[in-house]
């Protein structure tokens, strides 16, 4: 299983490229092995019999007469856009989206259409998706199940497709810090400058010239008096 790459140092202090803090959303290997794992406990299938797609060494199929399962995630899809925030109690800037999971699971053997039935329909008791749920991952439902019996050594075997849909949160943390000191100068159509410095959250700072600011989580309002 490889290792994520340790964050940068940079900061929105420093200046230059972010990368968010440890640990990182589940993927590749790491998402693999969950997925495997519920499979596994869900099918009765021992691990031993259920692969993910595309290792870098296939290991050999089993016989035409052993039920097991591939599975594999097909396809990635965001949502529209995250939603980028503040976190004021950790000092840090928040990241969270949404994405869709479709995964391929693919039962081979003498009853692999019961195999297929068996995690669709524990798919949809709550308790057995703990382990998703723990990694901010839901289960949205499954596909039709497709026969799709492959021809081997002049031998057909069969096979069960389904589709299944699982939606995840992905959340990250950048370091991204509040403004706690700036010097502004506003100009308006009367060519008078108005200097102030930006208070700490929450300080409440009348400037000579009469505007009254409150900084709260970095969003200044400014008002002029009656």
């Amino acid at each position: 299983m490889s290792t994520p790459l340790p964050p940068l140092a940079n900061s929105s202090s420093t200046g230059g490229v972010l990368t968010p803090s440890l640990p990182y959303p589940l993927d590749d290997d790491a998402l693999d092995a969950l997925l495997e794992g519920v499979v596994a406990q869900i099918t009765t299938l021992p691990n031993t019999l259920v692969f993910p797609r595309w290792q870098p060494t296939p290991p050999k199929q089993p016989a035409a007469n052993v039920n097991w399962c591939a599975f594999g995630i097909m396809l990635s899809t965001p949502d529209e856009g995250p939603a980028i925030g503040y976190d004021p109690v950790n000092d840090c800037g928040t990241y969270q989206r949404h994405e869709q999971l479709d995964v391929l699971a693919s039962f081979y053997g003498p009853n692999a259409k019961q195999y297929a039935a068996l995690l669709r329909d524990g798919l949809a008791i709550p308790q057995n998706c703990e382990q998703l749920t723990a990694n901010d991952i839901a289960f949205n439902g499954c596909g039709p199940i497709r026969p799709a019996p492959e021809l081997v050594n002049q031998q057909w075997i069969k096979r069960q497709d389904m589709g299944i849909t699982l939606h995840r949160e992905v959340n990250r943390t950048y370091a991204i810090h509040y403004l706690a000191i700036a010097v502004v100068d506003l100009r308006d159509d009367t060519v008078v400058n108005r200097c102030f410095r930006v208070p700490d959250v929450g300080d409440v700072l009348v400037t000579e010239s009469g505007v009254v600011l409150l900084n709260q989580k970095q969003n200044i309002l400014a008002t002029e008096p009656s």
